[in-house]
């Protein structure tokens, strides 16, 4: 076994399908942004677990395996519990799938500690999981870490999500995909303990296919300098469907048949009709957050949408909304720096990236 390796895996940016992709086949666009998360796996010498999480200054925290559970040596805060939460999972799941492993120190760290809606949360899960396999002489094997990821994403956050950022983490590029069926998974999480035969079943609805973008557009990142929770919005989106059901569905159906006009566009590189398509899917998405009472396009993201239009691009929310980033896909150089340069007057934080095309790996 290696007495020390890195696996680092990349955050992701919705295109489009946000929301429409919680409910089965319903498809959506994603891409990978450059590695963003690292997790380095060594031998232990005392034969427990240590996690740091060095973004967050919790240094060497000693844990057992026992039952299914990772438990810590010494009582933690309430803030640090927080913080541990999708680490915590993603050992308890990679630990529970592999049955007999070697002790480890484990030590996690982001490029960036600002939140800045990337998929943090998915692409540590992704990176803990890829570096447990890799050091207990399991090959990386993608399909298996995005279901045990997604496994250990899902039960850390309520059984909620779609799985498709941690599909962007594992598979990387510009990609068209439909992730977990959640209906699905809680039975499977319910009725089967053995997580080796929930990883090795056929998982209904996944698929992934990489698309290109067209070259002939550029893609722009806008950060509102305000996080926002996706699981809390989740949340109140879930309530307000109940309440409303043919509305939530009509709009939701109005999202999936955008993204799927999107895929098209994007296999004929037809970029006029992907600018009125990101337009269209910032209509509904709007439409939502009003009909349903939740702010998913804030002030910021309204903002960088109108300045995006202004100079002949088209601009939308990227992931749940609430705050977080915006993105921009615009034709010429001269108008993208226009753009970047007004967002900037604004409070919106024109963000350097580089799309990722490997996805989770071994790092030097």
């Amino acid at each position: 076994m290696p007495k020390s390796l890195i696996v680092s895996a990349p955050g992701k940016l919705f295109i489009s399908g946000e929301w429409a992709v919680l409910e089965p086949k319903n498809p959506a666009i994603v891409v990978a942004v450059k590695k963003i998360i690292f997790a380095k796996i060594t031998d232990s010498q005392d034969k427990k677990i240590h996690l740091s999480l060095k973004n967050y200054n919790l240094k060497n925290l000693k844990a057992e395996f026992q039952k299914g559970h990772l438990r810590f040596l010494r009582k933690l805060k309430p803030e640090e519990k927080k913080l541990l939460i999708f680490a915590k999972k993603a050992i308890e799941v990679g630990l529970g799938y592999l049955g007999k492993w070697k002790p480890f120190k484990l030590e996690l760290w982001a490029r960036n500690k600002e939140k800045i809606g990337f998929g943090f949360s998915a692409a540590s899960s992704v990176a803990i999981i890829g570096a447990l396999l890799k050091f207990n002489r399991e090959k990386l094997e993608k399909e298996k870490i995005f279901k045990l990821a997604s496994l250990s994403h899902f039960l850390a956050q309520e059984k909620l999500g779609s799985g498709v950022d941690i599909i962007a983490s594992v598979y990387g590029g510009c990609l068209a995909c439909d992730g977990v069926n959640v209906n699905w998974l809680k039975k499977q999480v319910k009725k089967e303990k053995n997580l080796r035969k929930i990883v090795e079943m056929s998982w209904p609805n996944f698929y992934v296919e990489k698309l290109n973008l067209p070259k002939e557009l550029k893609l722009l990142v806008g950060w509102t300098g305000r996080p926002s929770s996706t699981p809390e919005l989740i949340k109140k989106i879930k309530r307000w469907q109940k309440k409303a059901p043919k509305t939530y569905k009509r709009i939701i159906s109005c999202i999936s048949r955008t993204t799927k006009k999107m895929i098209l566009s994007f296999r004929k590189k037809n970029k006029k009709q992907i600018l009125n398509l990101i337009k269209e899917n910032e209509k509904y998405l709007k439409e939502l957050g009003e009909e349903s009472g939740t702010e998913i396009v804030t002030k910021k993201l309204k903002v960088l949408s109108e300045i995006a239009e202004r100079f002949g691009g088209a601009g939308k929310i990227a992931g749940a909304g609430g705050g977080d980033c915006g993105i921009c896909f615009v034709s010429s150089q001269k108008s993208a720096d226009k753009i970047k340069k007004e967002w900037g007057k604004n409070g919106i934080i024109a963000l350097k990236i580089k799309i990722d095309q490997s996805g989770v790996g071994l790092s030097s």
